[in-house]
């Protein structure tokens, strides 16, 4: 098990690769989820499955991530680590949540404080954006992301229910979503890059 040890001097850039995949509570557990995936053995497929990299055929788990000179295999990590990332993001999101507007306390409860301050302040700030829109839009776009979220309205349905063809229901989120992009986009990045105090 050498070859773990020479991917676990990474360890750091293994944690802020998970990280950039998008909110988890427990990126530290996503990597040593891949420590444990590169233990176990790979089953042995045939050529003609297209899921196998010819260049990786017929290698151990210890062969793909370490190559013979000691050299970590940053792309086969980086996969693995989607892999157990994507895994791990299934299993979060049967986790019950509460509704969008309610609040987010089941994020606050979880964070330090210079993080939800920022928090807060950029919940305002979208808060704010949603409020200055026209009544039609935020309406529509709440309704969309209370739908979204209890995975009970498609556009479809929300098009058959309010009576508002598809076409402009799309139009009408789109624009929306920009808005958001223009407005608070910027304080969306400070806060997943931890820069709370610009927002």
């Amino acid at each position: 098990m050498e070859y773990l040890n020479i991917v676990h001097k990474r360890h750091n850039e293994w944690l802020a690769i998970v990280k950039s995949f998008g909110y988890s509570q427990y990126p530290e557990d996503i990597v040593q989820d891949m420590y444990i995936q590169l233990t176990k053995e790979i089953p042995t497929r045939s050529l003609e499955d297209k899921r196998v990299n010819p260049k990786y055929s017929g290698f151990t788990a210890e062969e793909r991530a370490v190559d013979s000179e000691g050299n970590v295999n940053s792309t086969y990590i980086w996969l693995m680590l989607r892999k157990c990332y994507s895994n791990a993001y299934k299993i979060e999101s049967k986790i019950p949540t509460t509704n969008a507007g309610e609040g987010f306390e089941f994020i606050v409860d979880s964070i330090d404080t210079d993080r939800q301050v920022g928090f807060d302040n950029y919940r305002t700030k979208l808060e704010k954006e949603i409020d200055s829109w026209h009544h039609y839009d935020s309406m529509l776009f709440m309704t969309y992301l209370e739908g979204k979220e209890d995975k009970s309205t498609s556009l479809r349905k929300l098009a058959k229910d309010t009576k508002i063809p598809l076409s402009s229901i799309v139009n009408t989120l789109t624009n929306c979503k920009e808005r958001l992009r223009e407005n608070v986009g910027e304080d969306y990045l400070d806060y997943i890059n931890g820069n709370y105090e610009l927002i």
